[in-house]
Formats: structure tokens, sequence, C-alpha cells
């Protein structure tokens, strides 16, 4: 997936992305970093990921900054978005 294509889904309205592993979460969160996404809080998502609370629930809505969980949302399976895609080059 490109820059754009990751752009169009964080910006989809009641979305959240699943990550059912941390490390799913830190490659998720990586990603949205290089695109300007941070917490509500204005913290870098590259500070703490929030993986712990939910653990293999932990759902994130990009757009808005926040961990939830899968109820009244659409849920995107990270996991479904990385298997056999390269994501576009990322920086830490």
């Amino acid at each position: 997936m490109n820059k754009d294509e990751w752009k169009d889904l964080f910006e989809q309205d009641r979305t959240v992305f699943l990550c059912e592993t941390e490390d799913l979460a830190n490659k998720l969160l990586i990603i949205a970093h290089d695109l300007g996404y941070q917490w509500c809080s204005s913290i870098s998502y590259l500070e703490h990921n929030n993986w712990d609370y939910i653990k293999e629930n932990t759902c994130y809505n990009i757009k808005l900054g926040y961990i939830t969980g899968k109820y009244n949302n659409t849920v995107i399976n990270v996991k479904e978005l990385f298997i056999d895609r390269k994501p576009f080059k990322l920086h830490r």
C-alpha cells in the first residue's frame, strides 16, 4: 500500500484497526506517525502504543488518536493489510 492508500483508510469515519499482536500495533503506529498522526493528547504514536490495555482486542482509531474496542465501528484487521504486501518505506 502506498501513503495515499493508508491515509484514505485512516481518514474513514468510524473505522478502527485491530492489532492482535503488539508487533502489528507497532508497525501500524509507525505508518501513522510517518503520515503525521498522533494520540489525541498530541503525544507521538512512537512514545507508547497503549497495546497493554486491551491486548489482542486493541483497536486504534488513527483519525481521532485513541484506542477502543470493536463495538459500533468498522473493524479492519491489520494482519490482513500486511499479508503479502510491502508498505512504503518507514522512517523511525
